[in-house]
């Protein structure tokens, strides 16, 4: 590989370079200007080739869009226009605005745009969707953005874009109770296995409370039914109401403590 570094330096190459940077003339490719170091690229005119003959396009101009009035007032987060006498242009915003300016943005280059409002000078629509699309076939808009259902007819003339939104017929009506009223309905909350689990606990609990208290509590001894009786009673009354009555056991009252 050569060694780039033995390369010498021209004495006259910092001359030569703003020599070049002053120079400026029209070539066969077009204009020759350097700016900063770089040679500018060529300008080239976009055509229209028809057969054996080519014309050149006029100025690109913005595209006018059409938007319907008919929501302005009924839906305004679909569709909302009105026309800014200051600035003298159509501001349209809603939902159907937001989706195309989405669209828009994700070109790879700018596309001017404006928005013209097809209304009366009352604010209403100047026609039906069909008219709209009519005009629009017949070159006044270049495109429209709004609530336009894509039906067979209006295909025949314009191009749709994807729907983004269904149509159909809908309908809101109210819904009838038919459930019966009942005075335990409180109890449906309540499942089996919250009930298993509530007798469970007093079971439980019941039973560490005699445990504890029959050796040392007389009110735990007795016949087996009355001792039963006492600690499930016990167990469940300390859910209701707080026993003043004092329990000789303090290993009890830990116990009971711990199991709340």
């Amino acid at each position: 590989m050569p060694n780039f570094e033995k390369f010498g330096i021209a004495q006259n190459g910092k001359k030569l370079s703003e020599a070049l940077s002053n120079t400026r003339f029209n070539g066969l490719s077009g204009d020759f200007n350097v700016v900063d170091g770089k040679l500018q690229s060529s300008i080239f005119e976009i055509i229209n080739v028809i057969g054996d003959m080519y014309s050149i396009p006029p100025i690109w101009k913005k595209l006018k869009i059409g938007v319907p009035a008919r929501h302005a007032d009924n839906y305004p987060e679909f569709l909302k226009v009105k026309y800014d006498n200051n600035t003298n242009k159509t501001q349209a915003t809603g939902f159907c605005i937001d989706v195309f300016k989405a669209a828009v943005d994700i070109l790879p280059y700018n596309l001017e745009y404006e928005f013209l409002e097809y209304a009366k000078p009352d604010g209403e629509m100047a026609g039906t969707y069909d008219e709209l699309i009519t005009q629009l076939y017949q070159g006044k808009y270049d495109a429209v953005v709004g609530d336009v259902t894509i039906i067979a007819n209006r295909s025949n003339y314009v191009d749709f874009t994807m729907p983004y939104i269904e149509s159909g017929v809908t309908m809101v009506v109210s819904t009838k109770d038919n459930r019966k009223k009942n005075a335990w309905a409180f109890l449906k909350p309540l499942t089996w296995d919250l009930w298993v689990a509530s007798v469970g606990s007093f079971v439980l609990f019941g039973f560490v409370v005699w445990n504890l208290e029959h050796k040392i509590n007389d009110d735990f001894r007795g016949p087996p039914s009355y001792q039963i009786g006492t600690s499930l009673w016990f167990s469940f009354s300390t859910m209701v109401y707080a026993h003043s009555k004092y329990h000789s056991s303090n290993t009890h009252r830990s116990s009971f403590y711990k199991l709340l």
